[in-house]
């Protein structure tokens, strides 16, 4: 496979330590009822690659009968937990060219200094980019309904630029006073 696989799912009692290799699933609380089962856990067992892996969970009425083809995990809620294992396919091929980008007669070039020469930012900034940039943002589905409020729209979202220009600052002190050290 591509990337990790869920291989096994349990559900056990919130007092069951956790079993070795299992890492709990998250779990959001209903909208409605504001509360988590406190009583069971889901658990799953995740590895890096896996000839067979899970590959469907379903939600049965607690007292019904088996599903066909599916294992039971367990309980929560008044809902039986079913899921389906079956082998899990080959990855994609790597790409040809992927491996000759990294066949070259020439040294590896100075990555910093490519970096300042695209980007001429100040030598005093540590990291040339923002630390958040590119890192998906998303609102947990209990704060959705909040969207619409007036406060949101009340607020504007500044540039970099926009935040340095409202908040200048020459450290012109700071010169002057590290001038006067003596050396």
């Amino acid at each position: 496979a591509a990337g990790p696989v869920v291989t096994d799912v349990l559900v056990l009692s919130e007092r069951s330590p956790q079993p070795p290799g299992y890492s709990r699933a998250p779990e959001f609380p209903e909208s409605r009822s504001g509360a988590v089962s406190r009583r069971k856990r889901l658990w799953v067992r995740r590895e890096a690659a896996a000839a067979a892996a899970v590959l469907e969970l379903r939600l049965g009425p607690k007292g019904g009968r088996a599903l066909p083809g599916l294992s039971r995990a367990g309980e929560i809620g008044g809902f039986a937990i079913w899921f389906r294992k079956g082998p899990v396919g080959p990855g994609p091929a790597p790409a040809l060219s992927a491996g000759l980008e990294r066949l070259s007669l020439r040294p590896p070039r100075d990555t910093w200094g490519y970096l300042w020469a695209l980007f001429p930012f100040p030598k005093s900034l540590f990291f040339p980019l923002p630390a958040m940039d590119g890192i998906p943002f998303a609102l947990h589905p209990k704060f959705e309904p909040r969207l619409s409020s007036p406060i949101l729209a009340e607020l504007t979202v500044k540039s970099l630029a926009d935040i340095e220009r409202e908040y200048s600052y020459g450290f012109l002190v700071e010169r002057t006073a590290a001038a006067r050290l003596p050396p």
